[in-house]
């Protein structure tokens, strides 16, 4: 008789505490690594409890977290590698997991889903939710590709989350609000134009597994509004007949 299989061993890279608790009660054993200076020590700790071991490296140096991840993997023979936190870091991570073979999902698929000019690119070439867009390298560029692209428009830059630095532009004094902004915030570029589409705001959540999509929920949005859209709450499931 063949035995059950064994969970498995995580690498886990800036995981929630409640994520790894919940793999360690499923039967995973699991590595953490985190940014010391992300989190205060108390939550650390609380990391650590649940983990095999806590690692800890400076998430702004690309070179010892991929080092450390490769590492940690190697080290405890890890089955998967996954990153459960803010974009800034999902790249590296992904590369060294991909190149080590130890990533459900690859590098590409995260750049496109953190790069929103690439991800509206994709979806235009197959004429999904197809959307007319412009790409601005620098702040400057955009009044002028705004000229030609016509208002409202909705300006925003391509590699930031959670709303930040994102407006509905109808006039010249929403362009010069959101300028200011955006620089007091250090957003320096590239940046999407895209045509502002009017209406309430859903998420659809998904699960694929063996290569398939399944539709776990659909979630509504509750938002500041114009001119920043920022997320305010959340209705799940959303009330939808």
């Amino acid at each position: 008789m063949t035995p059950p299989r064994e969970p498995g061993r995580l690498l886990m890279v800036m995981p929630y505490e409640q994520l790894v608790r919940k793999a360690v009660e499923a039967g995973f054993e699991v590595w953490s690594v985190w940014d010391p200076a992300l989190r205060t020590p108390e939550y650390l700790a609380e990391v650590a409890a649940h983990s095999r071991e806590l690692a800890l490296v400076d998430f702004g140096d690309e070179a010892a977290l991929r080092a450390l991840v490769a590492g940690l993997a190697r080290e405890h023979d890890v089955h998967h590698v996954l990153h459960l936190g803010s974009e800034a870091t999902m790249a590296p991570v992904l590369a060294e997991a991909e190149a080590l073979g130890l990533s459900p999902n690859t590098a590409e698929s995260v750049r496109l889903l953190n790069d929103k000019h690439a991800m509206r690119g994709l979806l235009n070439a197959h004429g999904v939710s197809a959307v007319r867009a412009r790409r601005a390298e620098t702040l400057g560029e955009v009044e002028p590709l705004l000229t030609e692209f016509g208002l409202p428009a909705v300006v925003k830059p391509t590699n930031t989350a959670g709303s930040r630095g994102i407006a509905l532009v109808r006039t010249a004094a929403d362009l010069a609000e959101w300028t200011e902004r955006v620089k007091a915030g250090g957003f320096e570029g590239p940046f999407i134009i895209e045509d502002y589409l009017e209406g309430p705001e859903f998420s659809v959540e998904t699960l694929t597994a063996g290569g398939t999509h399944h539709v776990v929920g659909i979630t509504a949005k509750q938002t500041t509004g114009a001119p920043g859209f920022v997320e305010t709450g959340h209705i799940h499931p959303a009330p939808l007949d």
